[in-house]
């Protein structure tokens, strides 16, 4: 069973009007987050109902008091989703201080809670040395918190890896394949942040600014160097 979506509609609104879970509702559809709003005119499966609808166990548990600076391997870019905050990114994706993300980006505590225009690349700082080990997986139900607890890797971080994905209406055992980042894990016991130089938010940046050929084949290669994880980045 299926509907579709007329206006960019959120997974509790769905699950209200079909008297469903909203857990229940963002397994069925593979979300990558429950808190993301469905799109206007995007088709939504309806689960079988239940007798214990779940309305909670598909949500992140936010870490107020969490020590971590900087992610275990990577990625160093995050591409922004529809009501991401700095807040919601550091403690809900990838559960690091607020002020470690505030300070790769050198951003004001003040603009911690603004809501970000959705398609952005922003960094986020890396655990140095560290690594995630990365393979293909076909995700056939749940959700990335899902995903993310049985991988030992972070929401933020599938996200990161598979940056344009929101959900999936296959058929029951089908599903996108992801690349999903797994193991993740220091290297040393002396870790220090890295970040690195320059701040993009995407090839369309690079589009958008008036740009001679070289210039724009310079801001295009930096772009693909900062997605590759490559701390070399040409100046203008």
């Amino acid at each position: 069973m299926s509907c579709v979506a007329e206006t960019i509609t959120t997974v509790s609104a769905v699950a209200t009007l079909n008297n469903r879970g909203i857990c229940d509702v963002a397994r069925a559809n593979r979300m990558s987050d429950p808190t993301i709003p469905f799109a206007a005119d995007t088709e939504v499966i309806i689960p079988a109902e239940v007798c214990e609808p779940d309305d909670t166990s598909c949500f992140t548990v936010v870490d107020t008091a969490t020590t971590n600076f900087c992610l275990m391997g990577g990625p160093h870019l995050y591409y922004t989703q529809r009501n991401d905050t700095y807040r919601t990114i550091a403690l809900e994706r990838f559960n690091i201080t607020l002020e470690s993300v505030l300070t790769a980006l050198g951003v004001e505590e003040s603009q911690a809670d603004v809501e970000l225009n959705a398609g952005l690349f922003i960094k986020i700082p890396s655990c140095y040395p560290s690594q995630c080990t990365l393979q293909p997986y076909k995700f056939t139900y749940g959700t990335y918190k899902d995903l993310a607890e049985e991988f030992g890797a972070s929401v933020g971080q599938i996200i990161a890896y598979n940056p344009t994905y929101s959900h999936s209406v296959a058929g029951t055992g089908d599903g996108p394949v992801l690349t999903l980042p797994m193991d993740c894990k220091a290297l040393s016991d002396n870790l220090t942040d890295r970040l690195f130089p320059g701040s993009y938010t995407g090839l369309l940046g690079c589009l958008g600014r008036r740009f001679g050929l070289r210039e724009l084949l310079v801001c295009t290669a930096n772009f693909a160097s900062l997605m590759a994880g490559k701390a070399s980045v040409v100046r203008y």
